[in-house]
């Protein structure tokens, strides 16, 4: 919220996903460094509610200049991800073509009853 006061241009895009699916990929990755929470699922559990949070937080106080857009939306429909950001930023959707991103939705899957047994 400072930066927002700070810079009266800046514009925000929040990015949330699937708890579950974020939480396999963190608990999966060995961070070099920080993110303590990300070897416990109870941890990671908790900082993903507590992000979800503050997007929630951030996006209702500075609604005029941020979006939240879903991963799971931005996957199914690069094109309507792209426009509403350009929206936000006052610029036109080019309409070129969008390189492939990768598609990892439902990875938490198969694991989700041991995860949310564990955490």
């Amino acid at each position: 919220a400072r930066i927002a006061s700070a810079f009266p241009n800046a514009r925000f895009v929040f990015v949330k996903r699937d708890i579950e699916d974020s939480a396999l990929r963190i608990f999966l990755r060995k961070y070099q460094t920080s993110n303590y929470y990300a070897y416990d699922l109870n941890s990671i559990y908790r900082h993903l509610k507590w992000y979800h949070n503050m997007i929630d937080q951030l996006a209702g106080k500075l609604p005029d200049i941020s979006r939240v857009v879903r991963y799971e939306e931005m996957v199914d429909d690069p094109a309507r991800a792209v426009e509403t950001v350009a929206d936000l930023c006052g610029l036109n959707a080019s309409g070129e073509p969008l390189p492939q991103i990768g598609d990892d939705r439902g990875c938490a899957k198969p694991y989700r009853q041991l995860m949310q047994s564990a955490g």
